[in-house]
């Protein structure tokens, strides 16, 4: 899934469980559809991740192709993983769906879905 020297993409015919991109996945193509205060976990986000031109089936591997990251300011530098505690799961219309707890108790917080 990523671009660099060396690196092996294999597809699986008949295999409606893994993720199917016709090109190399890019965070260019993930887009946040929506995000909403959690309505399981106090403090938490709900976000509903499309990925332009892909299928994502039950059995793909989120969390090996998607990084969320978060940041308390706006400042390229801070975003990071560690800022977050996530969960992501397959919605039923083939999208993806992140549960993200910001660490702390942030006045404000920044959040950003990136392909690893």
């Amino acid at each position: 899934m990523k671009d660099a020297p060396n690196a092996w993409l294999s597809y699986v015919l008949d295999a409606p469980g893994l993720m199917a991109k016709a090109a190399a996945l890019a965070s260019e193509d993930v887009v946040i559809e929506s995000i909403a205060p959690s309505s399981t976990v106090a403090g938490a986000f709900d976000l509903v991740v499309n990925i332009a031109g892909a299928e994502i089936g039950t059995a793909a591997r989120l969390a090996v192709t998607l990084g969320v990251e978060g940041a308390a300011e706006l400042n390229e530098s801070v975003f990071s993983s560690d800022n977050v505690m996530v969960t992501l799961e397959r919605t039923i219309d083939g999208k993806a769906k992140a549960t993200v707890t910001p660490n702390g108790t942030p006045p404000m917080f920044f959040l950003r879905v990136k392909v690893k």
